[in-house]
């Protein structure tokens, strides 16, 4: 088979090669003319609204990759592994993708602290993310990352109700054990990770 530059996996960006792929807006019924010609704005509106509505309306994690998988738009989709795991594919996919076309990716790892009455996060370099576990002992530091700083309107202010945090924390500063605390900070526009923290200090 003749290998095609990859066009049709997001983040690709023509460095990796494919066979011929035909996805799924581009036979999709009652989204042709008469002469079978494909609308593909039409078919990936539809499509994408039924995504929106199975990611948004069901308790079931692998709905969204199950309906990927059959009605796909990229090659990966179409590749899903759709049953044997309780991981969401879907999206670590496109998390791997998106780390795979931006290797230079900036995450700041610091402290937070206070200026002029705000929160201020300080960037430091001695301070390293906690990336293994168990750890050695539970009284290690590690680091908060961030991976986008908030989005602020025009007048400064960061939007509400753009952000929520969720977090696995401890309940005594002393423990014979070797749990750590564990925060992400979730942005709800992006459904992405804006920061997290693990760590025991």
């Amino acid at each position: 088979m003749y290998a095609l530059p990859n066009v049709f996996d997001e983040g690709k960006d023509n460095k990796s090669t494919a066979c011929f792929f035909i996805g799924a807006y581009m036979n999709r019924a009652e989204c042709m003319d008469k002469d079978g010609n494909s609308d593909v704005t039409k078919a990936l509106l539809e499509l994408c609204k039924q995504r929106f509505k199975v990611k948004y309306n069901t308790s079931d994690a692998n709905a969204l990759t199950q309906l990927k998988a059959e009605l796909p738009f990229t090659i990966q989709d179409s590749m899903m592994r759709v049953d044997g795991t309780i991981y969401p594919v879907a999206d670590l996919t496109q998390q791997l993708n998106t780390l795979d076309a931006d290797r230079n990716t900036t995450i700041m790892t610091g402290r937070l602290g206070f200026a002029d009455g705000k929160v201020v996060f300080n960037p430091t370099f001695q301070d390293e993310p906690i990336r293994q576990f168990p750890t050695r002992d539970n009284k290690l530091y590690g680091a908060i990352e961030v991976f986008e700083l908030p989005k602020e309107d025009s007048l400064g202010r960061v939007f509400p109700d753009r952000y929520i945090v969720g977090a696995d924390v401890y309940d005594n500063d002393e423990s014979d054990t070797l749990s750590l605390g564990s925060t992400y900070v979730l942005d709800l526009w992006t459904d992405r990770i804006a920061a997290c923290y693990t760590g025991r200090p």
